[in-house]
């Protein structure tokens, strides 16, 4: 299911004004027209920044809940909530082995250097020094020996769906 079944699946019964992609639409507060007590965000919230749909990826709906959270905060004090606005910190792909594509505070990189700014971006995302450690003790692990788990998720006879890891 993506974000646009789950959408149809939650808003449809409820009779929630929804956009074509099925999406709830929200006010620039993510708050519900008729409803400001009840605020969506994330993959079902539909809301426009400059005239477009902001995408469905994970750093919209970071900021959404975090700016939802804020605007609840404000209610509580008695204040109005403020509009959200999205500040789009640039955009990583990795392609390959040492090579992947970024656009980061207005400049390009690609190859190398920009494989080397995922993995920093990647790293210093986690919480905690001992998770990066760890991820970054892994990572150079398979980077030094080559080695790649695939990891399958299939359903096992007679229990459903179940995780599966393989070694090469």
């Amino acid at each position: 299911m993506d974000g646009r079944d789950a959408g149809a699946t939650l808003a449809g019964p409820w009779g929630l004004p929804t956009s074509r992609n099925g999406q709830v639409i929200v006010l620039p507060t993510l708050q519900m027209p008729d409803h400001p007590e009840v605020y969506i965000v994330g993959d079902l919230a539909y809301a426009e920044q400059d005239g477009r749909p902001l995408a469905m990826v994970a750093p919209v709906a970071i900021q959404q809940g975090t700016w939802a959270a804020r605007n609840i905060a404000r209610q509580a004090a008695g204040q109005p909530p403020l509009p959200f606005c999205y500040h789009d910190r640039g955009t990583m792909a990795t392609i390959g082995r040492n090579s992947a594509v970024t656009y980061l505070a207005g400049r390009e990189f690609t190859g190398f250097p920009a494989w080397i700014l995922w993995l920093g971006v990647h790293i210093t995302q986690l919480i905690g020094f001992r998770n990066r450690l760890f991820v970054l003790i892994n990572w150079a692990w398979d980077y030094l020996f080559y080695e790649r788990a695939v990891r399958l998720i299939l359903p096992l006879p007679g229990q459903g769906v179940g995780l599966m890891k393989l070694e090469n």
